[in-house]
């Protein structure tokens, strides 16, 4: 159930979080926002949410870099939404072995969807993290990547 979902929205744009964080407290979600990954990793440590939504971009530490923290320290269990505007970084973050994309500007529909498919597929959460081998076509995806458009 909805109610019982929780998400967290890690952007550094501050009204990015206030409408995502709005979205989905509209729909039924608890939702946390964070600004940064530093907070977003306490938060993580202290109660992993069942979905995550990491901006790639940010000042500090960046959304990969907290991604490879939680993959250390074995937090890495729940499903994470990359979100990004930059599509040249979709191929390092399906190398990092990201197994959802969800490119910016969104729309809500793309939004729900992407979440409600990330929360469908727990079957990957084990093999988050592992990188993906090289694949002579950058253009390829491996089957087990979700690219939200």
């Amino acid at each position: 159930m909805q109610s019982m979902t929780n998400v967290f929205v890690v952007d550094d744009d501050q009204p990015t979080v206030e409408l995502i964080s709005e979205i989905f407290t509209d729909e039924g979600y608890h939702v946390r926002g964070f600004h940064d990954a530093s907070s977003a990793l306490a938060a993580i440590e202290a109660a992993p949410p069942d979905v995550m939504l990491l901006d790639v971009r940010m000042p500090g530490v960046d959304g990969v870099d907290l991604f490879r923290v939680l993959f250390k320290r074995g937090l890495a269990t729940m499903p994470i939404i990359f979100t990004t505007a930059d599509t040249h970084a979709m191929q390092g973050l399906i190398a990092e072995g990201v197994k959802f994309i969800l490119l910016k500007p969104f729309e809500l529909e793309t939004l729900l969807n992407c979440v409600a498919e990330a929360l469908g597929s727990p079957r990957e959460m084990p093999e988050q993290g592992i990188p993906v081998p090289a694949q002579g076509d950058p253009g390829n995806r491996t089957d087990d990547v979700h690219i939200c458009t």
